[in-house]
């Protein structure tokens, strides 16, 4: 989670805006408290195939 996450160059608070995902979660994703279930998995690795594209397509939704 945490290497997704600097790949695309993001805080963890800018992350979550940006992905639409509470930045408490973002946090225990990446200590290791929760583990993302089987759609944020498939989000997160949207993401990390493709940040901008995914971040574009959530900003017009």
């Amino acid at each position: 989670m945490k290497a997704i996450r600097q790949a695309a160059k993001l805080t963890q608070g800018a992350f979550a805006k940006a992905y639409r995902i509470p930045v408490g979660t973002v946090r225990d994703w990446e200590q290791n408290r929760l583990h993302p279930d089987a759609p944020a998995r498939v989000l997160l690795s949207l993401i990390d195939a493709d940040p901008v594209a995914i971040q574009s397509l959530l900003d017009k939704a």
